[in-house]
């Protein structure tokens, strides 16, 4: 596309030629960093979040709040050239952009660096659809772009539509690209594990059928004698939507007729719809057992094909099935952590050498066994996780790094920094809550983030608190247990505000 022209679509396999070379563009920038697009660069925020339609109708009401923690990215404003153009599906709220830029008083000219465009659409579809339906608002992100070689796209995940809106606008993006989307499948990430020499479970991948899995377990029973059960997952799920546990345990012999039998009852348990869907393919593999903890390590790949370590967090599991991370401690346990980054960089490495570039992570079960942390990995994520932006606020408000051999956080000034992070906030009394009364009341309770000691609470998903009773937080503090016990006074701050609007509207 020329320089300055309107948008126009590319399709089909020129559509595939066209935006390899236009991710080829990101190669020359060796020294970008996220949100570091150069001295002028301009970072279009595009949280696109472009999964199964099933998935999106699944979460469809708070997919808008979702997009919204990429808003943590307004502290990158802190860099006097830098330029940002955010998009959400829906109007980012005026007291909520005053939030944030308020966290960042010593970029004064932030508000004028930052335009926010949206589709005001809530459908659950990706972004990047909703933004390609819309000529004008497509012509007004185009005019938005000063320098095509200074400008990038962070998105959730890269899909096709994400891969539409680059070419439109003639941009690369800063994601994996969807070719690689076989990684970030369970099967896929299995096999990667396997070529990569990274420890992971025992287990079969590339099932197709209800049959396939019976098959499965049996096969894992027999490697595994005594074992006691075995995590099922279907290949393109996420936030452990479609993980199961199947409980092993007293079956009859392994290679009987009878187990066979027994173990088809046992997966007749499971909802025929659950079942049908491994014809899309999925996994069988051992659950590991014993005292075991659930941690991660996020990566990124530079454009130049550098892999990089950014954090290390353990993963605080909940949901009905407890496959769902909840919360997260940040950084991951020093007894484990050196051992889950070195797995970790095999997989980054792996990948780094087939041409990815952008963030991904690997999520880990460790187990304690004859007195020291053995690791295991799970799961490959190809895209924003839920521990992206709590690292990224940390990051950018205080400009510290990671010592990837220590695997601890260090602000400017030497001091350890320590978060306890969470997108899941919530309880029906909540609703009661004004934003603006929240905002005020945590200031006045001496939660606010401090630019001076480097801690205090950041708040996301504000959007939420009103319609659905859910905030997200980053309670950061110069210890594990100072971060703790500050996410424990924001909830008791918000337990008390219910009780009092509750306590007047009984009155009135």
């Amino acid at each position: 596309m020329a320089r300055g022209a309107a948008p126009r679509a590319v399709r089909g396999n020129d559509a595939e030629a066209a935006f390899a070379r236009l991710q080829g563009r990101l190669r020359p920038a060796a020294a970008l960093d996220d949100t570091a697009g150069g001295p002028d660069g301009t970072v279009f925020v595009i949280p696109s979040i472009d999964l199964d339609e099933a998935v999106l109708n699944r979460h469809a009401r708070e997919l808008a709040a979702l997009e919204e923690r990429s808003l943590y990215l307004l502290f990158a404003l802190r860099r006097p050239d830098l330029r940002l153009v955010v998009v959400t599906s829906l109007p980012v709220r005026a007291e909520v952009l005053e939030y944030y830029l308020r966290l960042i008083p010593e970029a004064d000219d932030a508000r004028a660096r930052v335009e926010l465009l949206s589709p005001d659409d809530d459908s659950p579809r990706p972004l990047a659809r909703k933004i390609l339906e819309q000529s004008e608002l497509l012509a007004r992100l185009a005019k938005l772009v000063p320098d095509h070689d200074r400008a990038f796209i962070l998105p959730f995940n890269v899909r096709g539509f994400e891969r539409d809106l680059a070419l439109a606008l003639d941009i690369p993006i800063y994601g994996i690209d969807n070719r690689f989307a076989r990684y970030g499948t369970k099967t896929g990430a299995r096999r990667l594990f396997e070529s990569a020499g990274v420890s992971h479970p025992a287990g079969v991948d590339g099932l197709r059928s209800s049959a396939e899995l019976a098959d499965a377990l049996i096969s894992l029973r027999h490697a595994r004698p005594g074992l006691e059960g075995a995590v099922v997952k279907h290949d393109d799920a996420v936030s452990g939507d479609g993980n199961r546990i199947m409980p092993l345990r007293d079956l009859p012999p392994s290679g009987t007729a009878e187990e066979a039998a027994a173990l088809d009852v046992r997966l007749r348990s499971l909802s025929s719809s659950y079942l049908e869907k491994f014809a899309d393919g999925g996994i069988a593999e051992e659950l590991i057992a014993g005292e075991i903890r659930s941690p991660s390590v996020q990566m990124r790949v530079l454009p130049d094909g550098e892999p990089l370590v950014v954090s290390t967090h353990d993963q605080v599991l909940g949901g009905d099935l407890n496959q769902t991370c909840v919360a997260c401690h940040f950084p991951a346990g020093p007894e484990y952590a050196a051992g889950i980054v070195r797995e970790a960089r095999k997989a980054g490495e792996y990948l780094a050498a087939r041409g990815v570039a952008g963030r991904l992570g690997v999520d880990f079960v460790v187990a304690r066994r004859n007195g020291s942390w053995a690791p295991y990995a799970v799961e490959i994520n190809l895209h924003e996780g839920g521990t992206s932006h709590p690292y990224g606020t940390l990051w950018l408000l205080t400009d510290g790094s990671l010592d990837e051999e220590k695997t601890t956080f260090r602000a400017p000034s030497g001091q350890a920094k320590h978060y306890f992070a969470t997108d899941r906030l919530s309880d029906p009394g909540y609703r009661r809550i004004a934003l603006r009364d929240f905002l005020a009341a945590a200031t006045a309770s001496g939660l606010d983030w401090d630019s001076n000691s480097q801690t205090g609470a950041v708040f996301h998903l504000l959007c939420s608190l009103e319609d659905e009773g859910r905030i997200g937080v980053t309670a950061i503090g110069d210890s594990a247990d100072q971060a703790h016990q500050l996410y424990l006074r924001v909830v008791r701050l918000l337990d008390r505000l219910a009780s009092e609007r509750r306590s007047l509207r009984s009155a009135i």
